[in-house]
């Protein structure tokens, strides 16, 4: 009799979840994996006899499939709390801050970028200051003392360093300009309110005043620097989907002031309509990654002018996606500013966008990028 009865419960358990997953609506978006979720096949004759029908129901049937974030959190809980893993999937939680496992360090990929740097040097940077400076990971400033395996961030930019041409290439050391507190909890990159440190070390080796330089890594600091805070929550962070606990969200702040707000953009994306030529996007807040409201996200090519420099000069910055937030802060200390992203177009191309002569040039990336070198273009 027992053994009916949990028989009975099973097959009922079964069919109410297959009902429920046939009557529940698709959704279009996974907002907790940042991700477009697969739809609903259309079973015509063509796609049952197309030989990829069983796949693409399967992959179908895993995205929409009813309470798949509660099976997701319970899975990541059972890990970390459970079984006692020191991760789950990489995912790892120190405090209220989310890591993702940085560990080990791609030795080849960072020569990689470094020739590729190398290369960029010798075909358009002769006549230009030249400086690199690498954004730690934030797993950087926790790992170790937490019992995590991470690299040292000053081996991998001692290593980059070894390979540039010392001729072209100064080293901007970023690490003692910040701590984890300076990154979103659940998110891997850092926040506006902790650049002070980094425009500073920038603006010195540059010899570029930087209005937003030292200002603390506090909202307050900011408000009393003179500048005007808008503030989005709550923001999840690339982690916040990846972790699948139930975490506390951060609060994504953007500061402007009447500089940036005189400043014009023009993204040269074949993408970005006029929505996407302003400093701060806000149609991208609330969207999949509230972290495009900085420049409306990737893009090849931006350049910001800076109608109220006292100076002719500009820069030209090499980045990844942490460029977009520290952008509005470098173009109020030039004339012009042009962020290259060359995951998005490839260096042999750039010249025909972008005149090279007596600019300063600042290669920022993560070591997020360094350890993947091969998403950086050449054609």
């Amino acid at each position: 009799m027992r053994e009916k009865i949990v028989t009975a419960v099973f097959c009922t358990t079964l069919a109410a979840v297959f009902l429920i997953n046939i009557a529940t609506p698709d959704q279009a978006l996974s907002y907790s994996e940042r991700r477009a979720l697969i739809q609903r096949p259309s079973f015509d004759r063509e796609f049952l006899f197309s030989g990829e029908a069983q796949e693409k129901t399967e992959a179908w049937m895993l995205d929409q499939f009813a309470f798949r974030d509660a099976f997701r959190g319970l899975s990541a809980a059972a890990d970390l709390k459970l079984f006692r893993k020191k991760d789950s999937s990489g995912i790892y939680v120190i405090g209220d801050q989310v890591y993702k496992m940085d560990y080990p360090m791609n030795e080849q990929s960072v020569i990689g970028l470094a020739r590729k740097m190398n290369e960029i040097a010798e075909m358009y940077l002769k006549d230009c200051t030249t400086a690199f400076a690498v954004i730690p990971d934030k797993s950087a400033y926790a790992a170790k003392d937490a019992g995590y395996l991470n690299y040292d961030h000053y081996e991998l930019t001692g290593l980059l360093g070894s390979e540039l041409i010392p001729e072209f290439f100064s080293h901007i050391d970023l690490f003692p300009a910040l701590t984890a507190d300076d990154y979103f909890r659940t998110d891997l990159h850092w926040k506006q309110e902790g650049l002070g440190q980094v425009l500073e070390r920038i603006g010195a080796f540059f010899e570029v005043d930087f209005p937003a330089a030292s200002v603390g890594n506090s909202v307050e600091a900011w408000k009393q620097a003179g500048y005007q805070v808008h503030s989005y929550a709550p923001f999840y962070g690339a982690y916040y989907g990846q972790a699948a606990l139930n975490l506390r969200p951060d609060t994504l702040n953007y500061f402007s002031d009447p500089v940036i707000d005189s400043l014009t953009v023009e993204n040269m994306d074949t993408q970005a309509g006029p929505e996407d030529q302003v400093i701060y996007n806000e149609t991208k807040l609330g969207s999949i990654d509230s972290y495009e409201v900085f420049l409306s996200g990737n893009s090849p090519l931006i350049t910001i002018e800076n109608p109220r420099s006292a100076t002719d000069r500009e820069l030209i910055v090499f980045r990844d996606s942490f460029g977009s937030s520290i952008a509005p802060f470098l173009a109020e200390g030039y004339a012009k500013v042009t962020l290259i992203d060359l995951r998005f177009v490839g260096y042999e191309r750039i010249g025909n966008f972008v005149e090279f002569s007596d600019q300063d040039v600042l290669f920022l990336y993560s070591t997020g990028v360094a350890g993947s070198s091969d998403m950086i273009r050449k054609y």
